[in-house]
């Protein structure tokens, strides 16, 4: 079975309807979505949308977290989150139906999956820590930690970097981001497993991002949300 794995959406359905066409070119036939589906831009309702057409396998991110605070929390709370991640929040805040909310609600913070007796260790910062970043030029003895031995493949994200570590014990993989590359922009990273021989493909998905650079223009977001996009070219 050919199984897509992305992570770092962040509410860019641009970037995440190029991947799905790209999936279906790729005959994925599975889907694990590791977690911060909204966060910095604005379509995060088009994403949870996008991903239940996939019946996607889905845990929690940082950014889900955030978010269920921003209902509950105070003004300060809720003035900070916008300042540091854009006015999103309060578009989800109105968009999302309480099923949705509910949903994100009851999403676990990491999920063990077994398919056609592959293991797979879906996380959205590390095993440890939902929120604990893992960088590729991390110390060996760190990466060593997190490449746990009873699973044949440990998925994280969360850095936005993509890294593929063979340790002593297994394998850990961070896909990158779909929505919000640190490495370059207008690119979405994400990956694929095939079951049937145990290898794992990178992959990178071009997309425009000239239309989303727009909105967030119109809505006059803070530059670096927008600049991102265009990291590197």
């Amino acid at each position: 079975m050919k199984i897509a794995v992305l992570s770092d959406i962040h509410g860019n359905i641009d970037a995440l309807r190029a991947v799905s066409n790209d999936m279906k070119t790729e005959c994925i036939e599975k889907v694990f979505a590791l977690g911060d589906y909204l966060g910095y831009y604005y379509e995060a309702l088009d994403v949870f949308e996008e991903l239940k057409k996939w019946n996607a396998v889905m845990i929690s991110g940082n950014h889900e977290q955030i978010f269920l605070s921003f209902l509950s929390k105070n003004d300060n709370f809720r003035n900070n989150v916008v300042k540091k991640y854009g006015a999103g929040y309060l578009k989800y805040e109105k968009d999302f139906s309480s099923e949705l909310v509910q949903e994100i609600t009851e999403l676990p913070l990491k999920k063990e999956v077994d398919v056609d007796g592959v293991s797979f260790l879906l996380c959205h910062g590390s095993p440890k820590q939902y929120d604990e970043y893992i960088y590729p030029n991390a110390t060996p003895n760190r990466l060593e930690a997190f490449a746990k031995e009873e699973y044949d493949f440990v998925f994280v994200g969360h850095t936005h970097y993509p890294m593929v570590y063979q340790g002593k014990k297994g394998l850990l993989i961070n896909v990158g981001s779909v929505g919000q590359s640190r490495v370059r922009g207008g690119i979405a990273n994400w990956g694929i497993v095939d079951t049937n021989n145990h290898v794992y493909i990178p992959k990178q998905t071009p997309y425009d991002v000239t239309k989303l650079e727009r909105r967030l223009k119109e809505n006059n977001e803070r530059e670096y949300i927008y600049k991102i996009l265009r990291r590197n070219n």
